[in-house]
């Protein structure tokens, strides 16, 4: 852990830019140093966990591609 020598509490106020991916930059008001923060957002993991995203769309489309709906609302697996 890295201490901000020029605060008072030795410790960085961070201010971040907004979220548009799984990081965002953070700059201390204090000794405007910078670092990258993991962004958090519960039930998205940004893909870079073993179950990505990409890979639970590659699962839907083919969980789709294996059912039939028929016009009288039956479903059937392949």
């Amino acid at each position: 852990m890295s201490y901000c020598d020029e605060a008072q509490t030795q410790a960085h106020h961070w201010v971040l830019e907004g979220a548009s991916g799984p990081t965002s930059r953070g700059i201390c008001i204090h000794c405007k140093v910078e670092k990258e923060h993991f962004n958090y957002v519960h039930g998205l993991d940004w893909g870079l966990s073993p179950d990505t995203s990409r890979n639970r769309e590659e699962q839907r489309q083919q969980q789709a591609a294996r059912e039939v709906v028929y016009p009288d609302g039956t479903e059937e697996q392949l």
